[in-house]
Parts: C-alpha cells; sequence; structure tokens
C-alpha cells in the first residue's frame, strides 16, 4: 500500500509513476476489499434479524 501511495499517487519527489495513472491491479484490490465489507455489512444486518 505504500508503494502505491507514496509512488503512484502523491506527487512530489517520490512520485515516479505519477504519469502511468493508477494501477489495475490496485484498483482490483480496492474493489475486492469494498466486496467482502459489502458482504460482511449485510452478513450482519441478515444476523441480527434473525436473532431477534
Amino acid at each position: 500500500m505504500t508503494f502505491f501511495g507514496v509512488n503512484y499517487l502523491l506527487s512530489g519527489m517520490h512520485s515516479y509513476g505519477v504519469t502511468d495513472g493508477v494501477s489495475t491491479v490496485f484498483i482490483y484490490i480496492v474493489l475486492a476489499f469494498a466486496a467482502i465489507g459489502v458482504l460482511a455489512l449485510l452478513s450482519y444486518r441478515k444476523r441480527d434479524t434473525i436473532l431477534k
């Protein structure tokens, strides 16, 4: 995560890849974490309705 933050997303002394844009692998990782978060939230809500 630090590699992408320093080399791709920020500008300044260490922004070597700033003209390349955000890597597609980074986008897939973010989407995977978002999907896991949504599934966890849905599971938590369903658990609350079942236990009541």
